[in-house]
C-alpha cells in the first residue's frame, strides 16, 4: 500500500487486506472481528476509500505484468503449433487467426494512442492560448 495508506490506522489497513482476499464484505467483515455496517462506513470515508482503491489498482498492476511477462512464450507457442504440419488444421487456423487477430490489435492500439496525443497537443495549445489571451 502506498504512503497514504500509512495515515489510516492499522485496523483499517487490516481491513484493506481482508477485502482484497475475500469474497464478500461480510466475509472480510467476519475475518476481522468487526461487523459489516462498520466496513461499509469505513469504505465511506475519504480516506480509507482512497487507500482501498489504491490497494486495489497495485494488485491488479501486478496481476497485469505477471500476464505480461508470459506473452513472448504465449506468441512462441502459438507460433509453433501454427507451423506445426502434424498439428490438425483447426488448430493452426486458431492459432494464425490468434496471432493475426492479436497483431491488428497491437497496429490499432498504436493507431488509437498516435490520434489520441495528436488531440492532447491540440487541446493543451488551446488551453494554453486561451490561458495567455493569444489568438489562435
Amino acid at each position: 500500500m502506498e504512503a497514504f495508506a500509512q495515515k489510516i490506522p492499522a485496523k483499517m489497513q487490516r481491513a484493506i487486506v481482508a477485502l482484497l482476499q475475500s469474497p464478500s464484505i461480510s466475509s472480510a467483515a467476519k475475518s476481522l472481528k468487526v461487523g459489516e455496517v462498520t466496513l461499509y462506513r469505513w469504505l465511506g470515508r475519504p480516506d480509507f476509500k482512497e487507500a482501498f482503491d489504491s490497494a486495489r489498482r497495485q494488485l491488479v498492476d501486478q496481476a497485469i505484468a505477471k500476464i505480461q511477462e508470459s506473452t513472448e512464450s504465449a506468441a512462441k507457442s502459438l507460433r509453433e503449433i501454427m507451423e506445426n504440419p502434424e498439428n490438425p488444421a483447426s488448430a493452426r487456423v486458431t492459432a494464425a487467426r490468434t496471432i493475426f487477430e492479436m497483431a491488428l490489435r497491437g497496429v490499432e492500439l498504436q493507431e488509437f494512442e498516435r490520434r489520441l496525443s495528436a488531440l492532447e497537443r491540440v487541446i493543451e495549445k488551446g488551453m494554453s492560448n486561451e490561458k495567455y489571451g493569444t489568438a489562435h
